[in-house]
C-alpha cells in the first residue's frame, strides 16, 4: 500500500510527508469514533494510518547511510516514548472513570429490568462488582453467565439485559480511547501544518479527501449504530416506575420509591446507593465518601418486601 501510495505522489519527499500526515490523521481519527467493537470496523482505519506511517516516515527521516538510520532509529524511539507518555494517561485515566460511570448505568438498568425487584437488588451488585477495569467486557460476560441459571424462568429479559450492559461497556471502553485517538490525530495534523503550501497537488489533495471522508463516515455511523444512552436521572426528579402486575408490581415501587427518596436525601443516585446497600465494601467506600451507612438511609424491611 505505501508503495503504490508513493507512486500516486511523485515529486519531492515533502508532498509524500504532507499526504503521509493525512492519511495517518484521517486512520487515528476513524478509530476514534468506531460504530462497535467489531474488528471489521478497524480494518480501513488500520490501513489509511499504516499507509500514512509509511508514507510520512522515510520522507520526513530519509536513512541514507548508517548514520541517518541510526538517527532515525533513535528518534524513531524517542518519539514512540514521548507519544506513549502523553497518550497513555490520558487512556487510563478515562477508562477507569468510564467504566466506573458504566457500572452505575449498568445498575441503572438492572434495576429497571423486568425481573423480581427482589431479585434485581442482589444482582445488580454481583454482577457490576466483578467488572474489572483492565477486562471490562470480558469479566462483566463472564459475571452474566455465571449468574444465568438464576433467571432461567426470565431467560428473554436475562438475556437482553446481558446485551445492554454488554453495549454500556463497549460504549465506555470506546469512549476512553476516543480522546487518545484525537490526540494522535492532531498531532499528524500538527506535522501536516509545516507542509500546507504542497496541499494544491492533487494526489495531496485525494489523500486529504480520502482521510477526511473515512473519519466523517465513521463518526456518522458511529452516531447512526449507537445503542439507545442510559441516563443517570436525578433521584429526586419523578419518574415512571417499570411495569408490573400484582404482588410484585407493588414491592418493585415500593423499592424504587425507596430508594429514590434515600438517594434524594443523601445527594447520590438511587444506582450508587443501591450498589453500597448491598455490597460491603461499597457501603464502606460510601460511608467514608458521604459520611452516612448507605444502609441506615433506607428501610430495609421495605426492600425485602416487609
Amino acid at each position: 500500500i505505501r508503495l503504490l501510495a508513493a507512486a500516486a505522489i511523485p515529486g519531492p519527499a515533502d508532498a509524500r510527508a504532507l499526504a503521509g500526515a493525512l492519511l495517518l490523521a484521517g486512520g487515528a481519527a476513524s478509530l476514534a469514533f468506531l460504530p462497535d467493537a467489531g474488528i471489521a470496523w478497524t480494518v480501513v482505519p488500520q490501513l489509511l494510518a499504516g499507509a500514512g506511517m509509511g508514507l510520512a516516515l522515510p520522507a520526513l527521516s530519509p536513512e541514507r547511510d548508517l548514520t541517518d538510520a541510526a538517527r532515525t532509529l533513535v528518534a524513531r524511539h524517542v518519539g514512540i516514548v514521548l507519544v506513549l507518555a502523553i497518550l497513555a494517561p490520558v487512556a487510563t485515566a478515562r477508562l477507569t472513570t468510564a467504566t466506573d460511570d458504566a457500572i452505575l448505568k449498568g445498575a441503572s438498568l438492572v434495576l429497571d429490568a423486568q425481573i423480581d425487584p427482589l431479585q434485581k437488588l442482589r444482582l445488580a451488585p454481583a454482577l457490576l462488582d466483578d467488572v474489572d477495569t483492565d477486562a471490562p467486557r470480558e469479566t462483566l460476560t463472564q459475571a452474566v453467565e455465571n449468574r444465568r441459571g438464576d433467571f432461567t424462568d426470565n431467560a428473554d429479559v436475562y438475556d437482553r439485559l446481558g446485551q445492554r450492559l454488554d453495549d454500556v461497556v463497549v460504549a465506555a471502553v470506546l469512549d476512553a480511547f476516543k480522546v487518545a485517538y484525537l490526540i494522535a490525530a492532531a498531532l499528524a495534523l500538527l506535522t501536516a501544518v509545516f507542509y500546507l503550501p504542497l496541499l494544491r497537488r492533487p494526489a495531496i489533495l485525494l489523500a486529504a479527501a480520502v482521510a477526511a471522508g473515512c473519519a466523517v463516515v465513521y463518526a456518522t455511523e458511529a452516531n447512526d449504530e449507537s445503542a439507545p444512552k442510559v441516563t443517570l436521572a436525578d433521584p429526586c426528579d419523578p419518574r415512571a416506575v417499570p411495569g408490573s402486575s400484582g404482588l410484585a408490581g407493588e414491592i418493585q415501587a415500593r423499592v424504587l420509591n425507596e430508594l429514590n427518596e434515600a438517594a434524594c436525601k443523601v445527594g447520590v443516585s438511587r444506582e450508587e446507593l443501591a450498589l453500597a446497600v448491598f455490597d460491603e465494601s461499597r457501603a464502606r467506600d460510601f460511608e467514608a465518601e458521604h459520611g452516612v451507612d448507605p444502609r441506615t438511609t433506607i428501610n430495609l424491611l421495605s426492600l425485602l418486601g416487609g
